[in-house]
């Protein structure tokens, strides 16, 4: 799993979430132009379970996800997963995706839509009544706003415990 975060157009970066677009590029390209190199969805590298393949992924739903990856990745035919922070979602926070464009990603055969909780907390923190909300509050509102089941689930922080994962598993991820 390649999981990026934030693609900036600018070339200098200033923290180790974003990657400049060129970079990100020249990794698309990589992987287009080797013929070793097998690039999944997650819900198909899940179910067949190869024995080798990359998935690429996306944390917490930024704009940039959308006005930048997401074009270089459908140029390139690359399937990805977005998972994100509803709650930015549900209230267009700046600089994450609105709902609109969440929409129109998951109407794209190459996009698969997750959920990365509803405020990004830390689940290994939360009381039994946040954790639940947080873990189906997330994909109620997906599976409401997009119209299709929400089987994936990023851990924000990649924080879980035996009780965050049960969480997950009993909401139907």
């Amino acid at each position: 799993v390649l999981m990026y975060h934030s693609i900036i157009k600018e070339d200098s970066l200033d923290d180790i979430w974003s990657i400049s677009s060129s970079a990100f590029t020249d990794h698309l390209a990589y992987f287009c132009g080797n013929k070793n190199i097998n690039l999944y969805r997650c819900t198909d590298l899940i179910l067949e379970n190869p024995k080798d393949g990359i998935m690429i992924t996306f944390d917490d739903g930024y704009r940039n996800n959308f006005e930048i990856a997401a074009p270089l990745l459908l140029k390139f035919k690359i399937p990805f997963s977005i998972f994100v922070i509803t709650d930015f979602i549900k209230q267009a926070k700046k600089n994450y995706m609105d709902e609109c464009m969440l929409k129109e990603l998951a109407e794209h055969p190459l996009v698969s839509i997750g959920s990365h909780s509803k405020s990004h907390a830390r689940l290994t923190k939360c009381s039994p009544k946040k954790l639940t909300n947080e873990v189906s509050g997330s994909k109620l509102y997906l599976e409401d706003l997009l119209g299709q089941p929400i089987d994936l689930f990023s851990y924000p922080h990649g924080d879980f415990n035996s009780v965050v994962k049960s969480a997950v598993l009993e909401s139907g991820y």
